[in-house]
């Protein structure tokens, strides 16, 4: 019976530390996809600064290009953009 014990118990603790293996492994899977997900954030945060920054370079373009027509005194046409 006192065989019979140990042997549960070795059984137990087996079990124990598969258990704590596998909760280990988790918490590692975890964290990583906790960085994943947080460089993903930074990279899509990084590329919406990008497009605002070529909105208004766009804008800022557009204005100048008003404003130069107007300083001339030409009507702004489709020649004037091309050229």
């Amino acid at each position: 019976s006192i065989s019979l014990l140990r042997m549960g118990m070795y059984l137990l603790s087996e079990e124990y530390v598969f258990l704590f293996q596998h909760l280990r492994e988790h918490k590692r899977l975890l964290i990583m996809n906790v960085v994943i997900q947080s460089t993903m954030n930074q990279i899509i945060h990084l590329i919406l600064d990008v497009f605002d920054f070529i909105e208004q370079l766009t804008m800022f373009v557009a204005l100048q290009i008003i404003g130069n027509s107007r300083q001339t005194h030409e009507p702004l046409g489709i020649n004037r953009i091309c050229n």
